[in-house]
């Protein structure tokens, strides 16, 4: 499986959550002021557990591009 899935003319990134895929989220990073922007999602269920994963993942994705933060952009539902 591809690492990025093309979805509404977005590269989205799919979130697996255990053994299941529970989402997409859309991705940039900002180099010139060091951030990683979480410009959408679509998360079919969530836990806390999940929002803890999925914060963790996200700020180590964000610190292997050498992104120092990360910004969520949306507004969740």
């Amino acid at each position: 499986m591809e690492y990025f899935q093309k979805k509404n003319m977005k590269w989205q990134l799919s979130i697996l959550f255990g053994s299941d895929f529970v989402g997409y989220v859309d991705c940039k990073a900002d180099r010139k002021k060091n951030q990683f922007l979480v410009k959408s999602a679509e998360i079919k269920c969530g836990s806390k557990d999940l929002s803890a994963a999925l914060d963790n993942s996200l700020f180590n994705l964000a610190k292997f591009h050498g992104l120092s933060e990360v910004l969520h952009l949306y507004k969740e539902a």
